[in-house]
C-alpha cells in the first residue's frame, strides 16, 4: 500500500465527525499496489443507505479542500457510494476485490 500512516491518520481524522457509523474507508486502485508507480489516490466510503450517500456527497468538496491542507497538493479520487452499489455494480465489484479498508467507522 502505497500511503503513509500519516496520510491514512489524515483521512480517518477528517472523515471521524462526518461519517455515520458501519462505514468503510477503503484505499483501491494503483496505489494498493506497491510494486506501481504514481497515480492518484482512489478513496471510496462505502455507506450503509443512500441518504447517508447523498449527506456526505454534499460535504465531498469539502472534505477535500481539507485532506489537501493535510497531505498536500495530491491527486484525491474520493468517492460515495452504498453497500449495495459496492456489491452490484460492476465496476465497484472489480475494483474492490484489491482493495484495502483503511477505516471502519
Amino acid at each position: 500500500m502505497r500511503i503513509s500512516a500519516k496520510e491514512r491518520a489524515d483521512f480517518v481524522a477528517v472523515l471521524q465527525p462526518v461519517v455515520p457509523l458501519e462505514s468503510e474507508l477503503i484505499l483501491y486502485g494503483s496505489r494498493v499496489d506497491d510494486q506501481a508507480l504514481g497515480g492518484d489516490i482512489d478513496l471510496v466510503l462505502v455507506v450503509s443507505d443512500t441518504q447517508a450517500k447523498e449527506h456526505l456527497e454534499k460535504q465531498r468538496l469539502a472534505l477535500l479542500v481539507k485532506w489537501k491542507a493535510r497531505i498536500g497538493d495530491q491527486r484525491i479520487d474520493f468517492s460515495v457510494i452504498t453497500r449495495d452499489q459496492a456489491q452490484n455494480e460492476p465496476f465497484w465489484r472489480q475494483s474492490l476485490q484489491k482493495a484495502v479498508v483503511l477505516a471502519r467507522f
